[in-house]
């Protein structure tokens, strides 16, 4: 996709900023900015006012008889493994 965008002067793609970065031998990208908000801000992504983000989700629930604390030692392992991934991977945390 990338490279296709690259090729293409007037396409518009959908990637994470992190592989525009990864894959830019692929050719040179830029992200769009949505009335005037860019996916490289964190705070924009969080507020839902750029609309454009891949989502993964970790859910544990609480409560008697249905916390699992082995999903719950999951989820708190790869929450905290995720400040050791370099700036480029623009990781968002955002707990409900």
């Amino acid at each position: 996709m990338i490279s296709q965008v690259a090729l293409n002067p007037g396409a518009i793609g959908y990637e994470v900023l992190w592989n525009t970065i990864r894959f830019n031998d692929k050719g040179k990208v830029k992200a769009l900015l949505i009335d005037g908000y860019s996916p490289e801000n964190p705070e924009h992504l969080i507020s839902l006012k750029y609309p454009f983000y891949r989502v993964y989700n970790l859910t544990v629930w609480e409560g008697t008889g249905v916390e699992n604390q082995h999903a719950k030692k999951l989820a708190d392992f790869l929450l905290q493994q995720t400040k050791n991934l370099p700036e480029e991977h623009n990781i968002v945390l955002r707990h409900f």
